[in-house]
């Protein structure tokens, strides 16, 4: 029975540790490689993903035909698949304790292991995507098939059906997995206490083999790269990997490359878990876990040309158990000094547990953006169309705390596209357009690689409504308006006219509840420009003496000159202030910046002696 409890006590640890973790991820919509990966799960069958590679030429059938039976569409469907994700991630981890748990009878040791796989930094993305199931799936069936097969012996067994099929189906989830039968064969030599060895187990990696041949049938080259050309950096990443509790102190010696000192570190510190597991009498566990990290490291280090610093570290998902036995091991050592172990271990795993959070707030933060994306697009105005400018592809935080591997979030790699988020993800089915206007990026304290081509005017011209992506310094991203497009019509009944060939037909003021004052404007082009005309804005206090805060420039954040207007041609803007408590009053008008000159205005049948008009905040114009 006491067994029984601890077994229990290790499933709710795993519960907690993906949760404080991962939790967010259920708020995620779908996105980067599951724009493709899902619409093509859902609409095939489990006899096509058994005959077929995948979008992107994965042979994951068992994966696939996972998905295909998860129901639902939108937002029930990211958020099931999500789930599904983290229950595989949690199932991976509470294995990871209970083989400890069978092998060393120690509680402690089993969280201490099951909290250093929690916290392995490179983990994130295999969670986080809902397309990475297949990492931790197949983990987790390895870990099973492991598991059950120590039993097995410790029973008096020299082979366990169960693990043998275990071993042959985690293949069929991720094809890196063809190393389950040499992990178990290679626990059956460094872990299994009870001799002599079991020739029977030979039999695992003999289905490992097989399952190797039915992949190799149905995956198809595209020609190779020299290995040399990507072998060091590939190794380099792994190492970085199993390293990873000391890899972050790199950057105090290396700067931002920080590669040779990771390395130095790296040995020195698996020089230290050696001598530390040796005394402890762990070191079949370092053996093992080191082995673990090669075999399942050796399929992405050899096979795939990797960018690490634009890449995904996905791959290296399954090195998480080998990393936690293999510093275990040498941790073990300090149980005896119970606050030197806790330091350690709080030493060790900080950093990483910092790194994550870190990576897992701002995929929240992108999440929430591409819901705002989604809510754009059943915004009545945007019907005819919509432009998005700098939605970002790619986000890269910074500081790095790693030198190698992609941090950050890659919401829209190519070939995907928008309008692909939008429609997986519950959107309107509305004409898209995303666009790249970089030079109006504010300064920021990480790197954003925006989405589509550079913005021309035709842009503005084959759409309804303009949106834009605003970027704040802590992180946080939103949806903007921009303004709306009117297309172009006759001559219409103004409510002021300048004397450059522009008028305006209406504008109002508010506030909004974060306190930001926005001026909306609806401007039409009346004839022909006798200048190169732009416009200025003032938010002013209730004395209307001092300015406040200015959103000068060109219509349409500063993208759309009236010069390149057609006659005719009706614009909606909105110019937004930053949030100010005295903000009562804006002033406005038309200039021309090469004489300096405010153009005449005429409101109201009368000539507005200073060039200029006033909106109170929280009313509009006639």
């Amino acid at each position: 029975m006491k067994r029984y409890r601890r077994e229990l006590g290790l499933a709710f640890a795993a519960l907690l540790m993906t949760a404080l973790l991962y939790a967010p991820a259920l708020e995620l919509p779908l996105f980067s490689d599951d724009l493709l990966q899902v619409p093509w799960a859902k609409q095939g069958t489990p006899a096509l993903f058994w005959q077929s590679l995948g979008p992107y030429g994965d042979y994951r059938p068992l994966h696939f035909s996972l998905w295909h039976l998860v129901p639902g569409e939108g937002a029930a469907l990211a958020f099931r698949l999500h789930l599904l994700n983290l229950c595989w991630h949690g199932l991976a981890l509470f294995l990871v304790g209970l083989l400890l748990l069978d092998e060393e009878g120690d509680g402690p040791d089993a969280l201490t292991a099951m909290l250093l796989a929690a916290a392995f930094p490179f983990a994130f993305d295999g969670v986080l995507w809902a397309s990475a199931l297949a990492y931790p799936m197949s983990v987790a069936l390895v870990t099973m098939a492991l598991l059950l097969h120590l039993r097995a012996r410790r029973a008096g067994r020299r082979l366990s059906i169960a693990a043998a099929l275990l071993v042959f189906l985690a293949a069929f989830s991720y094809e890196g997995a063809v190393v389950g039968g040499v992990v178990l064969l290679l626990a059956e030599v460094v872990l299994v206490r009870e001799r002599p060895f079991a020739p029977q187990v030979l039999g695992y990696p003999a289905l490992s083999a097989l399952a190797a041949l039915v992949i190799a049938r149905q995956a198809v080259g595209e020609g190779f790269r020299p290995l040399w050309e990507y072998l060091p950096g590939n190794l380099a990443a792994w190492w970085e990997a199993l390293c990873f509790p000391v890899a972050p102190a790199a950057r105090w010696f290396g700067g931002e490359g920080g590669l040779l000192p990771m390395v130095a570190l790296g040995v020195a510190a698996m020089a230290v878990l050696g001598y530390a597991a040796r005394r402890s009498g762990t070191g079949r566990w370092l053996l093992f876990g080191a082995g673990w990290a090669v075999l399942w490291g050796a399929v992405p280090v050899v096979t795939q040309p990797f960018e690490w610093t634009r890449d995904p570290l996905r791959v290296f998902y399954p090195l998480a158990v080998g990393a936690a036995f293999l510093w275990w091991a040498g941790w073990r050592a300090l149980r005896r000094r119970r606050m030197a172990a806790l330091l350690a271990l709080v030493v060790g795993l900080l950093p990483a547990v910092l790194f994550v959070r870190r990576e897992v707030a701002a995929y929240r933060r992108v999440g929430r953006l591409i819901g705002e994306v989604v809510s754009a697009t059943r915004d009545p105005a945007c019907e005819g169309g919509l432009l998005l400018l700098n939605l970002p592809g790619r986000i890269t935080l910074e500081p790095a705390r790693y030198p190698l591997g992609h941090e950050g979030v890659i919401p829209l790699p190519p070939p995907t596209d928008v309008e692909a988020l939008v429609r997986l993800n519950g959107g309107a089915a509305i004409p898209i357009r995303a666009r790249a206007a970089g030079w109006i990026l504010p300064p920021l304290p990480y790197r954003i690689e925006p989405v589509g081509a550079l913005l021309g005017p035709d842009d503005f011209r084959a759409v309804r409504c303009v949106r834009r992506t605003d970027f704040a310094q802590d992180g946080t991203m939103h949806v903007a308006v921009v303004g709306e497009m009117g297309g172009v019509a006759p001559p219409r009944d103004a409510a002021a006219r300048f004397d450059v060939g522009v008028s305006l037909l209406n504008w109002r003021c508010r506030r909004e509840a974060d306190g930001r004052v926005l001026l909306e404007l609806l401007w039409q082009r009346a004839g022909v420009l006798t200048a190169q005309p732009t416009v200025f804005a003032h938010l002013l206090g209730a004395d209307r003496a001092a300015i406040l805060a200015q959103a000068d420039g060109d219509p349409l954040d500063g993208l759309y000159p009236f010069a390149l207007w057609r006659e005719g041609e009706i614009v909606r803007e909105v110019r937004s202030f930053p949030p100010s408590a005295e903000g009562a009053w804006v002033r406005f008008g038309v200039w021309e910046p090469a004489s300096g000159r405010r153009a005449e205005v005429t409101a109201g049948g009368r000539r507005q002696a200073d060039g200029f008009l006033w909106c109170e905040v929280g009313a509009a114009g006639p």
